[in-house]
């Protein structure tokens, strides 16, 4: 697999958008009237789809005043032309617009549709029969601020009608932060949303669900060439089938990747056995473990399709573990380590790690759990007898979850951490340089260089213990069969979610760490076109 595989679409930020849109007309003369007019009739076929539209109802637009006002102005032309009833309740009057907007409002105005202003006061005037559907055309996707008092008077007037109408937002629901994906502090709570062009960081983030809906992409005849003027800094996880995931028929095991696992301790022997069954069901050949040499019979009688190696003479990590580690990697030559699971806190951990990771013609190695608890890698972390960053390399990959981020990072707690995951992701890479890894919700996948990776999952099964130890082997399984470390990371990441997903849907509650890696082979099968 030596060319990218098809894993991600791209997610502009706001910002980057924005350039976007000026560029289409600056340099490529494509009036923003030409994409607002491509955008409301792509946001009318979308419409047209649903159930909730009739003839019989009528279709309620809530338009702002700037180019999502404009989205809308658009449709409820289509609208009305089609036939249908339609109402648009304007938040300014339509002299004080400019640009496209005012363009298509007096457009739909002339064609017919019926405006009139909302200064406050209910939805609906006196009279008026009860809206089908309500069109959320009130703000666009560069909202930073908290609503005004006016604003969020609105979205709460949209939000009471959720339960008898269908709540369509146009490229974003009214309120959500276009970045960050959290209600600014409350956000219209759409069915479905459309959104133009390209997604958006915010709509695919863990909060934004509740109020987005369903989310449909649509284009609107931008350049593609302005991907490559304004390269997207985020991108979603999002892999399609594509025959390059389909093993080589002729393979055998020793061609389909080796990976040796590095852990266990008393009372934690099931972590590398789950990190094992992990790499296996991931596709790996051979699976290898060391332990502690009082634990192989316990390690090897869970899972007997590893091969064991025991370490020492003992239960614990002894101080001869870091050189017995180094001979048995140069012997094996596996194609990446899982480093980690179940390692334990002895202080002779710390050592063992080092003596491992020291080699420069080391293969890539995932660092998940105790082996993480070793390190402090940020000039803002207490560096008191931990492991230096440099004894990381680009081809390696970090796994922590919010609590060992902040260890890494030197922040308070988990709650820092998930203040701002993405800020965090971003600081941490600008001075380490290996594939990490921040897991939970909306999972972020970051290294230098490249744009940050955001994965949709949020899913309950896949919080239990030994999930973590899972994916660590996933991801070292597709690591030593031959992929990039950033892209089998990103490719690990979506397995193991959509392994969880698809685990929830029959079984809610629960799910164990091993029934999510015996359903990773069915997330495969969906990657692997018939």
């Amino acid at each position: 697999m030596t060319t990218p595989l098809p894993l991600f679409l791209p997610l502009p930020t706001p910002e980057e958008m924005a350039r976007r849109d000026s560029l289409a007309e600056s340099f490529f003369g494509l009036p923003a009237a030409v994409l607002m007019e491509n955008a409301g009739r792509e946001a009318f076929a979308l419409l047209r789809e649903q159930a909730w539209l009739n003839k019989n109802n009528l279709v309620l637009v809530v338009m702002g005043g700037g180019n999502n006002g404009g989205d809308g102005a658009v449709l409820a032309r289509y609208l009305h032309d089609a036939g249908h009833a339609v109402l648009v309740r304007h938040t300014r009057p339509l002299r004080r617009l400019s640009g496209a907007a005012r363009l298509h409002a007096l457009a739909a105005l002339r064609a017919g549709v019926p405006f009139l202003l909302l200064r406050s006061g209910p939805l609906l005037p006196p009279g008026s029969m009860p809206p089908a559907v309500i069109v959320d055309a009130l703000l666009g996707t560069g909202l930073r601020e908290p609503l005004r008092d006016k604003e969020l008077a609105l979205v709460r007037a949209v939000n009471a009608w959720r339960e008898t109408s269908f709540l369509y937002a146009l490229d974003i629901p009214s309120g959500l932060n276009g970045l960050s994906g959290r209600p600014e502090p409350e956000a219209v709570r759409a069915h479905l949303t459309v959104t133009f062009a390209t997604g958006k960081p915010g709509l695919f983030q863990p909060e934004a669900a509740a109020h987005t809906g369903e989310v449909r992409i649509r284009s609107i005849g931008m350049p593609a060439a302005l991907e490559s003027l304004v390269p997207a800094s985020w991108r979603l996880l999002a892999p399609g089938p594509d025959a390059r995931f389909y093993p080589n028929p002729v393979q055998h095991k020793g061609q389909a990747g080796k990976i040796l696992i590095i852990g266990g301790s008393p009372g934690m022997s099931g972590a590398p056995v789950l990190a094992a069954l992990g790499a296996l069901r991931a596709g790996a050949g051979l699976v290898h473990a060391a332990c502690p040499a009082g634990l192989e019979g316990e390690v090897r009688s869970i899972l007997p399709e590893i091969l064991t190696h025991p370490i020492g003479r003992g239960r614990q990590w002894d101080e001869r573990a870091g050189k017995e580690l180094c001979a048995l990697v140069k012997r094996l030559s596996p194609g990446a380590l899982v480093l980690g699971p179940g390692l334990g806190r002895d202080p002779r951990v710390r050592d063992l790690v080092q003596a491992v990771l020291e080699p420069e013609d080391r293969c890539p190695a995932v660092l998940d759990a105790d082996a993480l608890h070793c390190f402090r890698l940020t000039p803002q972390a207490c560096g008191g007898g931990a492991l230096p960053a440099d004894l990381l390399r680009p081809q390696d990959i970090l796994t922590p979850h919010p609590g060992e981020m902040a260890a890494l990072a030197g922040l308070e707690n988990a709650a820092s951490v998930q203040k701002d995951r993405a800020g965090t992701a971003i600081l941490f890479s600008q001075s380490v340089p290996a594939v990490l890894v921040l897991k939970g919700a909306g999972t972020i996948i970051a290294q230098a260089g490249s744009p940050l990776t955001l994965a949709h999952f949020a899913v309950a099964a896949l919080g239990t213990g030994g999930s973590g130890d899972v994916l660590a082997g996933v991801c070292a399984a597709l690591a030593a069969a031959g992929l990039p470390s950033l892209e089998a990371a990103c490719l690990g990441v979506h397995l193991h979610g959509r392994a969880g997903e698809l685990l929830a849907r029959d079984h809610p509650r629960g799910s164990l760490a091993r029934d999510i890696a015996n359903a990773i082979p069915l997330a495969w099968a969906e990657l692997c076109p018939p």
